[in-house]
């Protein structure tokens, strides 16, 4: 009879605790939705907003609304509603619209955003939202990547004995680094193997990268019996963005050099393609799904 008392007396003393402690997550000041976009293109935006969502109640006085960038210790936005106190840090200096605010808001919710005006790939990176007051604190982080479509895009080979030659795939101002696949197609077969072998070299480029991926191929490895298509495709994975370019190589071939250059401008990723022929088309779905998009796997270069 004891035992049973003593077990009830325990789970009622467990059911109160619970009470209290979903109550005080109820009371307690709370972030409920980060809005950060995770990809936009540089050059193609007026402005983009990232906004930070919290409940309040009556107990949370005192309210400081702070950002911060990557992991520099001093926030890059500060708003304090009861002070009418807003400061912004000088990398965000004229890159912030201060006419904007929340709709609809109340004088504790306001100002609570930021709103970004022309995003560039600089203000690529971590957005951490720091809400505290007198009864709780809260964060969250999001990421953002403002990608830079490549300039350039060269693919080439040069042969470099009789039997092999040295293919390099170039991509020129480009942020960030793209995931970079290099493919090959053999003579009666419709479905392409990936080269997994390549060697890639990035640099900087003006606040952007400059990627070359090499590899060679020997003419023994290959179908002697028709032309072997090679491809090279770049992406930013979670975007639309995709740019990509062929070759077509003979085995046996005289010493020679081969170039396919494209230049892009400021081209938007909905721009004309590299390719128009209705057989790349055809690869470039064919690639997409036995190459994936994954980061580690099948792919010469990881994207960042």
């Amino acid at each position: 009879m004891c035992d049973g008392m003593s077990a009830f007396r325990g789970l009622l003393l467990l059911l109160l605790l619970s009470g209290f402690v979903a109550f005080h997550e109820l009371e307690a000041l709370k972030i409920t939705r980060l809005s950060v976009p995770r990809w936009i293109e540089n050059g193609t935006l007026e402005s983009v907003t990232l906004d930070c969502e919290y409940s309040l109640t009556d107990k949370d006085n005192r309210l400081v609304v702070k950002w911060f960038f990557n992991d520099d210790p001093k926030p890059i936005y500060q708003w304090i509603p009861e002070l009418g106190s807003r400061l912004v840090s000088e990398k965000l200096q004229g890159r912030i619209d201060m006419n904007f605010s929340v709709t609809p808001s109340s004088k504790f919710t306001e100002f609570r955003n930021l709103r970004i005006l022309k995003p560039t790939s600089q203000l690529s990176g971590k957005y951490s939202c720091h809400v505290a007051s007198f009864n709780g604190i809260d964060t969250a982080e999001g990421e953002m990547t403002v990608y830079a479509p490549a300039k350039l895009l060269r693919f080439n080979y040069t042969k470099t004995k009789s039997d092999r030659a040295k293919f390099s795939c170039e991509v020129g101002h480009v942020y960030p680094v793209p995931d970079i696949s290099v493919y090959k197609i053999s003579p009666g077969e419709s479905e392409p193997t990936i080269i997994t072998d390549g060697v890639a070299k990035v640099s900087d480029q003006d606040d952007s990268y400059r990627v070359l991926v090499t590899y060679e191929v020997k003419d023994s490895e290959l179908k002697p019996d028709g032309a072997t298509r090679f491809e090279c495709l770049i992406l930013f994975p979670g975007t639309d963005y995709k740019r990509y370019s062929s070759i077509t190589y003979y085995p046996g071939g005289a010493a020679r050099t081969v170039a396919n250059v494209q230049y892009f401008g400021d081209q938007s990723p909905s721009g004309s393609q590299s390719i128009s022929t209705y057989l790349g088309m055809i690869f470039l779905n064919v690639a997409l799904v036995f190459g994936g998009t994954n980061r580690f796997e099948n792919h010469v270069m990881p994207c960042n």
